[in-house]
């Protein structure tokens, strides 16, 4: 099916007055950021430094399951069940749901700064979180090389790995230790 204006304001009306589905919503509530914007999951609001960006309930779910789901492609047919779970939707209404998406973000399909698609595969989000925070289950590395100033010479190289929040202190407390060593033995 052709994208003409007529099908884009009729896709527009349909997802309009579709509601929201609770279980794609999840039980983290907390706002989620990305790139210049803010997702308000317990709000349903889409925010642009602070201002409110007009986004349909579904295109909010999926920008939501793509925001969640970062991790990973997300597969046409895992976003079409977590979505719309039950409901029969065709590809072309998938399709439309990211054009407003991607309408409402700025972006653009030729040249995607946060959703891109991967033919025959799926989507994905590119912007990573910008909360600072990793995701669940991030594993944390700490390489660093000591090098001789006068001489430019590797003197130790160091990978250190957590693979808890809680482990990084640990983590910080032994490279300080190694630096510590290595230092003391060169005096």
């Amino acid at each position: 099916m052709a994208m003409t204006r007529g099908n884009l304001t009729t896709a527009r009306r349909i997802f309009a007055e579709i509601p929201p589905t609770p279980a794609a919503y999840g039980d983290d509530d907390a706002a989620l950021e990305f790139g210049d914007f803010v997702l308000l999951p317990a709000e349903g609001r889409l925010l642009r430094d602070g201002h409110d960006v007009p986004l349909a309930p579904k295109p909010f779910e999926t920008l939501l399951y793509l925001i969640r789901h970062a991790d990973h492609v997300v597969g046409k047919h895992e976003l079409l069940d977590a979505v719309w779970p039950g409901t029969y939707i065709s590809d072309d209404g998938l399709v439309q749901c990211v054009v407003e998406i991607r309408r409402a973000l700025g972006d653009s399909a030729k040249a995607p700064r946060y959703v891109q698609t991967l033919p025959k595969r799926g989507y994905r989000l590119l912007m990573p979180t910008a909360s600072g925070r990793p995701a669940a289950g991030a594993h944390l590395v700490l390489e660093a090389t000591i090098v001789d100033p006068a001489t430019g010479r590797k003197l130790r190289e160091l990978t250190l790995h957590a693979d808890r929040r809680s482990d990084l202190a640990e983590v910080m407390a032994r490279f300080s230790s190694e630096v510590e060593a290595l230092f003391r033995l060169d005096r």
